[in-house]
């Protein structure tokens, strides 16, 4: 059963990309509180910007793509 097997992809996919976002909020929280602990609130804040610009810049596209590649292999019985 190819469905099922895409299906579970999915589900483990949606999971892994939780679990990460979890972890990035994490590590801004803790880099944001290292910053205000040394005083470099302005470096941490430039750190914290480029995370959001890669998340934001470059994640956010390849996911859309990756969803548009994956209905349009729905559509054509290829699955992938």
């Amino acid at each position: 059963m190819k469905i099922n097997s895409l299906f579970s992809d999915l589900a483990e996919e949606i999971i892994g990309v939780f679990t990460l976002g979890f972890m990035v909020i994490i590590f801004i929280f803790v880099l944001v509180t290292f910053g205000e602990a040394t005083g470099q609130n302005q470096i941490v804040n430039q750190t914290v910007k480029a995370i959001l610009l890669i998340i934001f810049g470059i994640g956010i596209p390849i996911g859309i793509i990756s969803i548009i590649k994956w209905i349009g292999g729905l559509s054509n019985e290829r699955y992938y």
